[in-house]
């Protein structure tokens, strides 16, 4: 007969624990509710009262399609872009066609204006968030360029459009005695794809995306370098940890050019699964949400705190611009005070 005592024998040391899940399962459940409502309320709010069997005209459809081929081709976006691109435009388009049809090259030039432009943004900020808000300002402006650029119409209208102030987002990130023991209970498990993708995830810093599409010809465990192709195909270098060699060594077996790591056949969809199943390592019922891109925060901020600079953390990371990478660090006062007292240059006496 199982024991039902803690391994330390107290009977409040288990009871501890199951409080402690119960109170994670009750956190969890209530994120995926409230995610859940906010999505719905979006999607209903920004409906624009129209009618069920209203839909845009053959033409928008078309110049949308357009716009979404020409950043897919030329400038390399990802799925997940392009289809908030789709979406932004075509709540944008019904708005714009509320007020006039769009059957035509000419009509889409009479339909937009300074005035619609203030009165869509003005309509919408009533119901986004700024962070949202911003995010259809960025796309619509993308938009109106490429618009202008294709002869679509002729004046520049981006001056019409003013992104909101957003507040900054400092999410919180998984503190490295955490991480530490994520490794260390990965590698008793059985499963050694699941060791690999948390040492490319936090070990290297990829995204989830990046990890799940990688082939055996991406990965040379001799040198212990990992070939990335991220946003805007662009290709990037990065170091695997010496672990991870140790697992892609064990699982490269054949051509290395036509073999898979993922030996399962496994989606992004499972690896992400993985990761949400890895919140049972933690014991603190206050601990931030674990989910893939955070673990990307996590890495970023504790090599800053180790003292790396933001130029390296940027090229493992795959930015084009450092504002991103400074976005992807969270320090406290303290810890910059440290990184300051540590690397600013020291006086010389006269």
């Amino acid at each position: 007969m199982l024991s039902t005592e803690s391994p330390d024998g107290s009977e409040a040391a288990l009871a501890w624990t199951a409080n402690t899940s119960a109170k994670r399962l009750a956190k969890r459940d209530f994120l995926q509710w409230d995610r859940k409502l906010k999505m719905e309320f979006m999607g209903k709010s920004l409906s624009f009262n129209t009618p069920k069997e209203k839909s845009p005209s053959p033409f928008v459809k078309e110049i949308i399609e357009q716009f979404l081929l020409r950043h897919q081709n030329s400038l390399g976006r990802s799925k997940n872009t392009l289809r908030s691109y789709r979406t932004t435009l075509s709540i944008f388009c019904e708005f714009l066609e509320l007020r006039s049809p769009i059957p035509n090259r000419k009509s889409l030039g009479q339909a937009l204006n300074g005035q619609v432009l203030r009165d869509y943004f003005r309509e919408i900020s009533e119901t986004l968030n700024a962070r949202s808000h911003a995010h259809h300002c960025s796309v619509i402006r993308t938009f109106l360029k490429w618009a202008q650029s294709e002869s679509l119409i002729e004046e520049s209208l981006e001056r019409h459009i003013e992104s909101p102030k957003s507040p900054k987002k400092v999410l919180r990130v998984q503190d490295e005695a955490f991480t530490s023991q994520l490794a260390i209970e990965l590698q008793k498990g059985s499963c050694r794809e699941e060791e690999l993708l948390f040492h490319l995830l936090y070990g290297s810093g990829l995204r989830i995306s990046e990890a799940s599409s990688l082939t055996g010809k991406d990965v040379d465990p001799e040198r212990r370098l990992v070939t990335v192709l991220g946003k805007g195909r662009k290709r990037r270098e990065l170091p695997l940890t010496e672990r991870a060699c140790e697992i892609l060594k064990a699982l490269l077996i054949g051509e290395k050019n036509t073999v898979r790591i993922w030996t399962r056949g496994l989606s992004s969809r499972t690896h992400r699964r993985w990761v949400d199943s890895w919140k049972r390592f933690q014991l603190d019922p206050e601990a931030p949400h674990l989910h893939p891109h955070q673990l990307r925060h996590s890495i970023a901020t504790h090599l800053l705190q180790r003292g790396a600079g933001l130029p390296q953390i940027q090229r493992l990371l795959g930015h084009s611009r450092l504002e991103t990478t400074q976005n992807y660090t969270h320090l406290d006062l303290k810890d910059l005070q440290k990184i300051y007292a540590r690397s600013r240059p020291r006086l010389k006496k006269g």
